[in-house]
């Protein structure tokens, strides 16, 4: 009955907010993120649509809202790979400033993400995006409190799946691992080697 259930809730948003106001607005942004697995790519696009004005303005933008945007693993690439360019060029922007970023670092962490939650393998999003990422995030301290969620974004990231079109190139991987170490991460999980990742999936 999941499918019947999502069907019920998506015409009640067609209702709009009962009471509009910015702690429902947040509550909403939290249901989505939550519930996630059951919408189609179509609705999924939809929702960032009517939130992407928001999402541009780049200043003052719930975390809420830019955690549902990363929990969204069925949009198409090419919306993927404007949202990744987006919210890398923001971290920088962030961190340079030292301002909060953590919920960006978190959403990129599901958007690159080598072994989605839900979603099938046809939408891990290209090593080059995960490639840029890397390159602009390796200024910053990643033990910083701040900055934190990036280990998290790059175990996922940089996870092997056996599969060379969505794997890292080796170098790449061994960069991250290294970097993951000194950070005080396992060696073993750091290295995120080919074996385990596929237990990994295979054990979801």
């Amino acid at each position: 009955m999941d499918e019947l259930r999502i069907d019920n809730l998506w015409r009640v948003r067609g209702d709009g907010l009962r009471f509009p106001g910015k702690r429902t607005k947040l509550q909403e942004y939290i249901l989505w993120r939550r519930l996630a697995g059951g919408l189609s790519r179509e609705r999924q696009e939809i929702l960032l649509a009517a939130e992407d004005g928001k999402i541009r303005q780049r200043k003052s933008v719930p975390p809420e809202l830019i955690r549902m945007a990363g929990s969204f693993e069925r949009i198409g690439h090419e919306l993927k790979t404007e949202l990744v360019g987006r919210f890398i060029e923001t971290v920088v922007n962030l961190a340079s400033q030292q301002k909060h970023c953590a919920s960006y670092l978190a959403a990129l962490g599901l958007l690159l993400n080598r072994t989605p939650f839900y979603a099938g393998m046809e939408s891990i999003a290209p090593p080059a995006l995960v490639e840029g990422a890397y390159e602009a995030f390796r200024q910053f301290d990643w033990n910083d409190p701040e900055f934190a969620e990036a280990q998290v974004l790059f175990l996922r990231a940089a996870r092997a799946v056996d599969d060379r079109r969505l794997d890292l190139p080796k170098s790449l991987r061994n960069q991250i691992a290294d970097r993951l170490e000194k950070c005080g991460i396992a060696p073993v999980k750091a290295a995120a080697s080919e074996t385990s990742c596929r237990l990994s999936v295979r054990n979801g």
